[in-house]
């Protein structure tokens, strides 16, 4: 529930998902129809243009599904693939062209940060921990629905919990998150579509639901208890915290109706994250998180975001030693502060210069400008910065 209504991605996710697992159940009795493998694919299509990692989560199930259609011959499936991954394609297509980069800048700063995978995994196995203590019904649920799924020994639902596994591998090698259950909402909701697909009868859905309620009811860290004052600005010793608790008294619906006419919403409070000036010219800052110090600054700042987040450059170095799940905060080359400040190159190390000059003119230069989708080609070839 703490991101059903958020600005993230997850309710989204939620819908699509939900809508693979009508398509890819339907097609139990009737493998091989082109039209539903088409809006099954186009389902696949827009969850991937959602959020890429989705990928995980339903691949084991979109490769039962292609081969349960094989029958439709190769003509017919390479039709559906190419409808059916046409929107991702485009939206690749024009992310490559205009940004420079087919993935999102946070792809690039939270997953090439340059911290031991070992490192990231122990974090992971933390992140777990946390969801355990905050919400134990999620691997319960988790748990029931792969026991009921194998011992009705359901190839399509088998599927779904594979790809359950992938996405948790993959959630403890990236090393979790700093909100606490975000990653793990996705799997938690195909989970549960799975354990109601083989409850045996309409009782034990009662009882279960029932047992629900009464957790909502009784559990204090549950969401349906927050009520309209809730806060918690606790954060726990792997990182992770309770971000609707952190933010729900400035940035929530009932904060804003509160907020009296006119008045600034969100208010400062909301975070201590104030932009620091980067030198004499007050237009140019830094700042460790931009979102609400972006917002607060105006559109007349550049801020240099040392979490990478919005910043090509930062994004293609390595994290400094001290971090924190979804926060990698990077050091600034030499010459890097001048170099925004001025629009002229002034690093000082000659590749990372060499670099930048490529970087600054796919991301700030004119589209067609001479040489951009050359640069871009090489810059997507190399990967790194050296």
């Amino acid at each position: 529930m703490d991101f059903t209504s958020s600005g993230l991605e997850n309710p989204l996710s939620y819908f699509l998902l939900a809508l693979f697992a009508v398509q890819f159940f339907a097609g139990e009795e009737r493998p091989a129809d082109g039209r539903r493998l088409t809006l099954l694919l186009l389902t696949v299509g827009a969850a991937l243009t959602c959020r890429n990692d989705l990928l995980l989560l339903i691949l084991p199930a979109l490769g039962l599904a292609l081969w349960r259609a094989r029958p439709l011959g190769l003509a017919r499936l390479a039709r559906a693939l190419a409808i059916g991954f046409a929107p991702l394609a485009c939206w690749m297509l024009f992310s490559l062209f205009y940004y420079g980069f087919p993935f999102p800048n946070t792809a690039y700063a939270k997953l090439s940060t340059g911290i031991p995978t070992l490192n990231l995994c122990e974090q992971g196995l933390f992140y777990f921990a946390n969801s355990i203590r905050w919400d134990p019904v999620l691997f319960l649920a988790l748990l029931f629905s792969v026991g009921l799924v194998a011992r009705a020994k359901d190839r399509l639902a088998l599927a779904l919990v594979a790809g359950l596994g992938l996405h948790l591998i993959y959630v403890v090698k990236i090393g979790g998150d700093f909100m606490h259950g975000r990653f793990l909402s996705t799997a938690f909701f195909l989970g549960v579509i799975c354990l109601v697909r083989h409850l045996p009868d309409a009782r034990t859905a009662a009882r279960l639901a029932l047992a629900i309620l009464i957790y909502s009811a009784a559990w204090p860290l549950a969401p349906l208890r927050g009520g309209v004052h809730y806060i918690n600005t606790k954060v726990d010793y792997a990182g992770i915290a309770d971000e609707r608790g952190y933010y729900f008294p400035y940035t929530s619906l009932w904060a804003y109706l509160r907020t009296p006419a006119g008045a600034f919403f969100p208010r400062r409070e909301a975070t201590s994250n104030e932009p620091k000036p980067a030198g004499a010219d007050r237009r140019v800052e830094t700042a460790m998180a931009v979102g609400f110090a972006g917002y607060w600054a105006g559109p007349d700042k550049i801020i240099i975001d040392r979490m990478a987040l919005c910043d090509p450059l930062l994004a293609r170095l390595p994290a400094l030693s001290f971090w924190r799940p979804g926060h990698f905060a990077r050091a600034l080359p030499e010459g890097y502060l001048e170099s925004v400040r001025s629009g002229t190159n002034q690093l000082v190390d000659s590749r990372l210069r060499a670099y930048y000059q490529k970087l600054k003119l796919v991301t700030q230069g004119d589209l067609l400008a001479a040489g951009r989708l050359k640069a871009i080609l090489e810059l997507n070839w190399n990967g790194s910065c050296f």
